[in-house]
């Protein structure tokens, strides 16, 4: 299934649950965006994680991509896309 940047997303198999530590959110957003093949939107991030979507999750996706410590190794790129950074441990 691709995302609204046209990447691939996983299966619902493979799609993780929405973890409840924030620096965890972190680490698996990071791991999500080094695996994707293009730039996601956060709205295609949130739809990648397993179970129900609801707006809360939405929230924390964008919470997480705004984060500084997000930022060193998140960074922003254009038309609102996120994409891999180097590999830097979290």
């Amino acid at each position: 299934m691709p995302s609204s940047s046209g990447a691939p997303l996983p299966g619902a198999a493979a799609r993780p649950a929405w973890p409840g530590d924030e620096i965890e959110r972190i680490r698996v957003v990071r791991d999500m965006l080094v695996r994707a093949a293009a730039p996601l939107a956060a709205d295609s991030l949130s739809a990648a994680f397993g179970g129900r979507r609801s707006s809360a999750r939405d929230k924390g996706v964008e919470k997480v991509l705004r984060t500084p410590i997000a930022a060193c190794v998140l960074p922003a790129r254009e038309f609102g896309g996120f994409a891999r950074a180097a590999a830097v441990p979290v």
